[in-house]
């Protein structure tokens, strides 16, 4: 589940996760629509793009 949640939101989406009271789970990833094929697009504040965290990747991956 973290590593989902590294590239989830590296990509700029979110990761949740439900659980019920009669068992099992419910996991939910939203990731950003991708632009128009030849549109630009500016990114707002606070959208700057966020690099995935290294810390736990074996080394030579």
């Amino acid at each position: 589940m973290a590593v989902v949640k590294e590239l989830v939101t590296a990509h700029g989406g979110t990761v949740t996760a439900d659980s019920g009271p009669g068992g099992g789970t419910r996991l939910t990833l939203r990731l950003p629509r991708a632009a128009p094929h030849g549109s630009r697009l500016v990114p707002g504040p606070g959208a700057e793009p966020r690099l995935a965290s290294r810390a736990n990747t074996p080394m030579g991956i």
